[in-house]
């Protein structure tokens, strides 16, 4: 059934198509330091200067991975990025022995500006809120990647702490976190590095023990009834079309979202979707619409939906919720 799953997405998301012929990271490194590799740009904060790019395994959506980057060469601010604009990068895969490897950046050409959905138009912002005050805190796990380059460990760690996304520093990567996947939360001890000309980051406390507080995989197969704020992941280079998710917060604070799937009846998939994009665009007022990192979220419109969770791997970015009829879709207006 797994497998089942993943050939099935490859018909619902589009990253295989956009994606070079790269399957593995180590060549992906050889390619940077070399003729150059095509990446995508995940995010940016312009503030801090702080570029995130991204590799998709274009035979796995699953495995990706995500590099911060700088350059000692180029003003990467004079190149306008946007999430989702295509580059050819060329440059050196730095490792720091304890963290993610940066991308040192020496050429870059953007192959094709990324123009859908006006999500480059809203601005975002680091606000640490409380965060300053604590020393140990429940994070939502954003994004992390167990993986080797050229034999040698190297490992990547960015937790969710409220709205702020940070990436966080290992010193001593222990099998408690080889058993993590992205949207567990777990409590962490850290220490805040801040500066006024880089982003924040977080280094992991090891002397503390790390604590898993949810496991998101624990909901796999379980039979899901559940009722948030709709959510619309809007048409990109890694999807074909608009998604659509229903939020859930917890008790700490962190918000998933839910993407409503049916793997096993296309046709069914496709009226769900349709009804759901009605839904949207019956919306008159645009102030209720809020923007979050590549999503549009709208609390005045609400759903109740019914059937199995589904929660197929460690690296996948949203849980799941697989409809079996419309009418395990209930629309609540607030």
């Amino acid at each position: 059934m797994k497998h089942f799953i993943y050939a099935l997405a490859f018909c619902f998301f589009g990253a295989f198509a956009h994606a070079q012929e790269t399957t593995t990271l180590d060549q992906l490194v050889e390619d940077v330091e070399g003729k150059g590799a095509q990446l995508r740009v995940h995010g940016v904060y312009e503030a801090y200067g702080l570029y995130v790019f991204s590799w998709w395994n274009p035979k796995n959506f699953f495995d990706r991975y995500d590099f911060p980057v700088y350059s000692k060469d180029l003003n990467l601010s004079d190149f306008k990025l946007k999430r989702h604009d295509k580059l050819l990068v060329q440059g050196e895969v730095e490792s720091k022995g304890r963290g993610p490897e940066h991308l040192r950046v020496e050429t870059l050409k953007v192959l094709k500006r990324y123009t859908g959905h006006g999500t480059e138009a809203h601005p975002r912002k680091i606000d640490l809120g409380d965060l300053v005050k604590k020393s140990r805190a429940v994070f939502k796990i954003h994004t992390i990647s167990k993986t080797k380059v050229n034999g040698a460990p190297n490992h990547l760690l960015v937790v969710e702490y409220k709205k702020v996304v940070l990436p966080m520093f290992v010193s001593k990567w222990s099998s408690d976190l080889d058993e993590l996947s992205r949207n567990d939360s777990v409590e962490m001890s850290f220490k805040l590095r801040r500066s006024p000309k880089s982003p924040p980051h977080l280094f992991l406390d090891n002397s503390q023990p790390t604590k898993r507080l949810l496991n998101i995989k624990d909901q796999n197969t379980k039979p899901a009834d559940i009722t948030g704020c709709l959510v619309r992941f809007p048409k990109s280079p890694q999807i074909k079309f608009d998604v659509f998710a229903v939020t859930q917060t917890d008790k700490w604070g962190h918000v998933r979202n839910y993407t409503l799937l049916n793997f096993s009846d296309f046709k069914l998939f496709t009226e769900m979707r349709e009804k759901i994009a009605k839904l949207w665009a019956s919306e008159t007022d645009k102030s209720n619409i809020e923007f979050r990192r590549g999503r549009f979220i709208n609390c005045s419109l609400q759903l109740r939906v019914k059937g199995t969770f589904n929660v197929v791997s460690s690296n996948q970015a949203n849980p799941q919720v697989l409809i079996s009829s419309l009418d395990d879709i209930e629309v609540i207006r607030k």
